[in-house]
């Protein structure tokens, strides 16, 4: 059964308005995320209206669930546009798991596109760990931009991550991987 649209704008207002109680904007967002608004345009934009707001942190992780819920391809575009202004990178890890979430089996294509845009460590192994484990060539391209970053810590969970794959193309990644690591535990990573 469809959720009338009609107070799509009412709560919208709430859910945008720094002067409202916390939890009253919570619960809003949350609503929101009903199934019965799936596809509906006006929640989504909310939503993700929500997802960008300043200082926020706890009311940007309750929208992207809800987005999670009914954003289907329109909100997976719009909040790929959106990436870069989350504020934190909780937030942003967050985001990149309801993309993955929303972009089905174009997931791993939308997580590469994304990897330049990445403003932090934590961003670029939210990138790997939400990586669908099929062997197609974003997938290859995440990894290998993941071998060549500067942090311990994103290389580590690629090299973790990557253990399970047997392509030609992740085979040699591997081989010529692990040669050159400078960090241990990463060249000894299974």
């Amino acid at each position: 059964e469809a959720c009338p649209p009609e107070p799509v704008p009412k709560l919208g207002a709430i859910a945008l308005d720094g002067r409202a109680h916390s939890v009253l904007r919570q619960k809003v967002v949350a609503m929101l995320g009903d199934a019965r608004l799936a596809g509906h345009g006006p929640a989504i934009d909310v939503l993700l209206r929500v997802v960008t707001l300043r200082g926020e942190a706890s009311l940007t992780n309750a929208a992207l669930s809800a987005l999670q819920a009914i954003g289907g391809t329109q909100g997976a575009r719009s909040l790929t546009a959106l990436f870069p202004s989350i504020e934190s990178d909780e937030c942003r890890v967050k985001a990149i798991q309801v993309l993955a979430a929303l972009s089905g089996s174009e997931s791993n294509a939308v997580l590469a596109a994304l990897w330049p845009r990445a403003t932090s460590d934590s961003d670029r192994a939210g990138l790997v760990a939400f990586t669908q484990a099929n062997e197609g060539v974003h997938s290859l391209q995440l990894f290998t931009q993941a071998s060549w970053a500067s942090s311990t810590d994103v290389r580590l969970a690629a090299a973790k991550a990557i253990g399970g794959f047997r392509f030609p193309g992740f085979v040699d990644l591997v081989r010529g991987w692990v040669q050159p690591e400078t960090d241990r535990s990463v060249g000894q990573a299974p």
